[in-house]
């Protein structure tokens, strides 16, 4: 066998254990559509507590007279 022989034949042997680790780990339609709706509710939380701790420091900095930022609207989904 010459060197490019052997060399295709790894070439070979590495894209089919890739292809198959890929399949191994492959996750079905239905996880996924779980896992982006358990994201988006996450993201919406911390969205949440975000925006109440800048109106908590808000009113804090008001109280102590002190310049307040920006708020800027909730976002609404």
């Amino acid at each position: 066998m010459s060197n490019f022989e052997l060399f295709l034949i790894s070439l070979a042997v590495v894209i089919v254990s890739v292809q198959q680790v890929h399949a191994d780990c492959e996750r079905a339609r239905s996880l996924l559509g779980a896992e982006d709706v358990c994201w988006s509710r996450k993201v919406e939380m911390l969205d949440r507590i975000q925006y109440t701790q800048k109106r908590i420091m808000n009113f804090a900095k008001k109280k102590l007279g002190m310049d307040v930022e920006k708020e800027e609207p909730q976002k609404v989904c």
